[in-house]
C-alpha cells in the first residue's frame, strides 16, 4: 500500500476534511467563508519555499466569491523544487504538505505536481510529486527538498499555494497570518540542504556515492532499479537530486550477499534510501555496483542544529 493511501478515520469539527494516519499529523484546515481574514503580518525566519526565480504578489485575503484566498500563490514552472521553509514535523497527502515548526509556527502548501512528466494528465505517482525519501510524520530540516510545484486541483497554472499559521490553540481563523512579510524576508537557496544517513563512508577518488530509493530488482539479470535522492563525487559535498531520475545498475552477487541478499533488497521500503558506490563516469546506466549498504531507518530524535538553523530559530522567536 502506498504511504499516501487514503483510509479515513476521523473528521475535523465543522469541516468535511478527514484525518488519515498515513498523512502524519493532521493538517491545519484553512477557514472557508466570506469573512475577512486577520490582516496581521509577522516576519517568520524561513527559507523561501520554492527554488529558482519564482514570483508572487499579495493575494492573501482577496475575495474569491464564496471564500477568501487563505495564502499567497508563488508562481513557478511545473516541477520546480520545493524545500521546507523551516525545521519541523511534516504531514502530507496527495497535492499537499504541511509542516509544524519546532517553535509552533506552521505552514501548508498545496497544488503539488500530479502530472506525468511532459503531460497534464493528473495521473502521476508520488515520484513526480514528493521527494523520494519523504514520509509523513518525519522531521525535516530547514531547506530540505520535499516536492515539486504543480497545478493540481483547482489551479489554472503552476504555482505553490502557501499558507502561514501562528502558534497556539484555537481555530485557524484566529491563527492564520499573511505570509507576505515572511516571504519577502526569506533566505533564498540555490539548492536544497542535503540530508543523508550519518556515516563517514565517503566515496574514493574516481567513485561516486549514490543515495537512492529502490524501485525494482531483477535477480535473474542482477539488475537494481533506483530513483536518485543524492549524489556525492569523490572530494566534493553531497548534492540533492531535484529532478526525477531513475537508474538501472548491475549488482554482482558478492556485493548483494554482503548487503544481506536479494530478499533484503526486495523488502526495502520504497521511501528508505540505500547507499551504493560506483565508478564516476558520465553514463551510469548498467554500471556495476562496487559497494552497497542498506541503511538503518532514521531514529526519531532531534539532530544537532547547524549554525544556520540556530540563526533561523532566533528569527522565529522575535
Amino acid at each position: 500500500m502506498s504511504v499516501l493511501a487514503l483510509v479515513g478515520v476521523a473528521t475535523f469539527a465543522g469541516s468535511n476534511w478527514k484525518a488519515h494516519p498515513e498523512w502524519g499529523p493532521p493538517p491545519p484546515v484553512a477557514p472557508f467563508g466570506r469573512a475577512p481574514l486577520p490582516n496581521i503580518h509577522h516576519v517568520v525566519g524561513m527559507y523561501f519555499p520554492v527554488l529558482g526565480r519564482p514570483s508572487f504578489s499579495n493575494d492573501y485575503n482577496v475575495s474569491r466569491g464564496r471564500y477568501r484566498h487563505t495564502g499567497i500563490d508563488i508562481r513557478a514552472p511545473k516541477m520546480t523544487p520545493i524545500v521546507a521553509p523551516f525545521a519541523g514535523t511534516i504531514g502530507m497527502k496527495h497535492e499537499t504538505f504541511w509542516i509544524y515548526g519546532d517553535d509552533g509556527w506552521s505552514v501548508l502548501g498545496t497544488h503539488l505536481n500530479d502530472d506525468n512528466l511532459g503531460r497534464h494528465d493528473r495521473k502521476g505517482d508520488r515520484d513526480v510529486e514528493f521527494a523520494p525519501d519523504l514520509v509523513p510524520g518525519q522531521r525535516v530540516v530547514a531547506g530540505e527538498f520535499i516536492g515539486y510545484v504543480g497545478m493540481s486541483g483547482n489551479a489554472t497554472g503552476p504555482h505553490l499555494h502557501f499558507e502561514l499559521y501562528a502558534p497556539g490553540g484555537g481555530t485557524t481563523m484566529k491563527r492564520i497570518r499573511s505570509p507576505l512579510a515572511s516571504l519577502k524576508a526569506a533566505i533564498r537557496l540555490r539548492r536544497p540542504v542535503a540530508v543523508l544517513p550519518e556515516t563517514d563512508d565517503k566515496p574514493n577518488p574516481g567513485n561516486v556515492r549514490i543515495d537512492a530509493c529502490v524501485r525494482g530488482i531483477d535477480e535473474k539479470s542482477k539488475g537494481l532499479y533506483l530513483i536518485l535522492v543524492a549524489t556525492q563525487h569523490g572530494g566534493e559535498p553531497a548534492r540533492v537530486v531535484t529532478q526525477v531520475r531513475y537508474l538501472r545498475l548491475t549488482v554482482p552477487q558478492d556485493v548483494v550477499d554482503s548487503a544481506g541478499g536479494w530478499q533484503a533488497l526486495a523488502e526495502q521500503a520504497p521511501t528508505h534510501p540505500i547507499t551504493v558506490f560506483v565508478r564516476d563516469i558520465d553514463d551510469l546506466t548498467n554500471e556495476s555496483v562496487l559497494r552497497m549498504r542498506l541503511n538503518q531507518p532514521q531514529v526519531a530524535s532531534q539532530p544537532a542544529e547547524s549554525p544556520l538553523n540556530v540563526f533561523l530559530r532566533g528569527l522565529h522567536s522575535k
